[in-house]
């Protein structure tokens, strides 16, 4: 029989063992323990997969620290190489779900990264893919991931564009240049969530997300051309990754996402950045040729996945 119980004090370094295997373990543990200092998780969201005294899988739950009710499932696995594999997967994600949706949940995400990269280094991908499917979970995005490393060139900052901090325009005229950039956004998870919740709201919903993910002061910025016109804006994230970066409908098509990107980039590099991450819709070719343009890599693929608790069986 299968049972899930949180880790105690002194787990952590097991808890990578199995979630990370042998190879990973140092990159995992790392992971939880940036995870738990910064109040990402706790250690009653961290759980051990248990059958017959032997602990066989890892889970843990995820949330932005100004949020006490879990959001997302990390860390997760199983025996992968059984024969029941899906029965075992299927048992303890059903249990997850029920209990985070007791601790007020209404929804629930898991990404999955192709090819296993760091720090939750995920194996056997196309088993996960159908456990979550046969779970209920639902693709919303496949991205292209994209990075930019020290040693790489630094594009250069053009002088067309005038940029303007956010504390000098204020967040109402920021909100309303993401409202506008995401008109045919070609990001079918904003777009689903722009339809869902309104233009103005989805707007307000995207800062206050980004403003999650922590920045510094003079890192947001709206771009204006040489008459003034606003252009668009980039938003550096203190996770070292371009949280967001948008062009308006009007602006499109002379290649200003490129200066954007080079802001972007330039700011986080100043800031100290050794590293730095973007995602991209699949679909969204004309951002993903910025990212090449620029002399980023991709290095993978990631799929987000959402379920709504409400559609739990009772």
């Amino acid at each position: 029989m299968m049972t899930i119980r949180p880790l105690v004090s002194g787990e952590i370094e097991r808890f990578a063992l199995v979630a990370g295997q042998p190879e990973h373990a140092q990159d995992v543990q790392q992971y939880l323990e940036r995870l738990l200092t910064d109040g990402y998780t706790h250690l009653d969201w961290c759980f051990f997969l248990e059958e017959a005294n032997q602990i066989v899988g890892t889970l843990a739950y995820w949330a932005f620290p100004s949020l006490q009710t879990p959001s997302d499932l990390v860390l997760f696995t199983i025996p992968w190489e059984r024969a029941d594999y899906l029965t075992i997967g299927a048992h303890v994600l059903q249990e997850a779900l029920k209990d985070m949706q007791a601790r007020g949940a209404s929804k629930a995400e898991h990404v999955l990264d192709i090819p296993s990269s760091a720090p939750q280094w995920q194996r056997f991908p196309e088993k996960r893919r159908a456990l979550l499917e046969q779970v209920g979970f639902k693709m919303l995005r496949e991205t292209l991931r994209f990075a930019w490393q020290v040693g790489d060139s630094i594009p250069r900052v053009s002088e067309r564009l005038a940029f303007r901090p956010l504390e000098e325009v204020g967040e109402a005229a920021f909100i309303e240049a993401i409202e506008r950039a995401t008109v045919q956004t070609l990001d079918r998870r904003i777009l689903a969530e722009r339809e869902e919740a309104g233009p103005t709201q989805h707007a307000r919903d995207m800062f206050a997300l980004l403003q999650r993910l922590g920045h510094a002061p003079g890192w947001w910025q709206l771009a204006y051309d040489q008459r003034g016109a606003l252009v668009g804006f980039v938003q550096p994230s203190a996770n070292n990754t371009i949280g967001y970066i948008g062009v308006l409908p009007e602006q499109r098509g002379h290649g200003y996402i490129d200066d954007l990107l080079a802001r972007g980039t330039a700011t986080l590099t100043a800031a100290g950045a050794s590293r730095i991450e973007a995602d991209t819709d699949v679909g969204n070719a004309p951002m993903a040729n910025a990212f090449r343009r620029a002399g980023w890599n991709q290095f993978g693929r990631r799929q987000d996945y959402s379920i709504d608790l409400a559609s739990l069986p009772r």
